[in-house]
């Protein structure tokens, strides 16, 4: 016979996981290297360092849409851009090995962030991976509230290709949002040189403008996870307790 009381909890504990879905979600892109390049000004960082850099999305970004695309198709690129404080906020948090202070958005100018993520085709065989997070440094005192070495970050730029998606249909105009998209590539992937270095940009001598010198790091793996919403995660902890709290209550109501 089916225990009333047990029903009564799975519906409860039905409607908590409903809320654990993609949509309301953050995914995170962890990337993995060495230093391969580091300015005669910088000491903090040596070639052959390891190095991570870990960028954790907002929930719900949206996109852009296609720069060449103009019906759907495997040739193609989706690009989430944020340049203008008026347009979505990209990245929640930003991190890497060694860095000190907490990443914020800069927010001290209309023009301030510059961040974006742009996914798309080199060849069928593989796809080209962008992640930016920078502060515009045409605009005096913007920051992104990470230092290095004792030298304010002013940028953090990823590339290189990708094996994933290259069977992935490309549909126009507009690309769905983030965490939605990069939730089917969830795992490790190895990540190899597109040509152009992957970099971290510190502003060596804060009090005469900006002296932008590239820290440059050959990524060899990424990673890719998506993880509950934080405020998502917290209600669904709460529910998860009163759902367990309801079924000890008809449990003594019952005898």
């Amino acid at each position: 016979m089916i225990n009333r009381r047990n029903l009564l909890c799975c519906a409860s504990l039905g409607a908590v996981v409903s809320l654990a879905s993609p949509a309301v979600a953050q995914v995170v892109f962890t990337f993995t290297g060495t230093v391969a390049h580091v300015p005669r000004e910088i000491s903090h960082f040596a070639v052959g360092d390891p190095i991570s850099i870990t960028f954790v999305s907002m929930p719900l970004v949206t996109g852009d849409g296609s720069l060449s695309m103009t019906q759907p198709g495997p040739s193609g690129n989706y690009q989430w851009h944020e340049e203008l404080m008026a347009d979505p906020q990209i990245w929640a948090s930003v991190s890497f090995t060694g860095a000190t202070g907490v990443w914020s958005r800069p927010d001290n100018d209309e023009e301030a962030p510059e961040s974006s993520v742009y996914f798309g085709d080199i060849d069928l065989a593989s796809r080209y991976f962008l992640a930016v997070a920078y502060a515009d440094y045409e605009v005096p005192g913007a920051t992104m509230g990470l230092s290095s070495g004792g030298f304010p970050v002013v940028g953090i730029l990823v590339q290189g290709l990708v094996p994933f998606g290259s069977d992935y249909t490309f549909g126009a105009p507009t690309p769905p949002e983030m965490t939605g998209f990069f939730a089917d590539f969830v795992g490790s992937h190895s990540f190899t040189f597109s040509g152009s270095n992957s970099l971290i940009d510190l502003d060596i001598d804060p009090g005469e403008g900006v002296v932008l010198r590239s820290v440059m790091i050959d990524f060899t793996q990424m990673s890719i996870a998506v993880i509950p919403e934080p405020a998502a995660a917290g209600l669904l902890m709460g529910m998860l307790g009163a759902s367990a709290a309801f079924g000890r209550r008809r449990a003594r109501a019952g005898g």
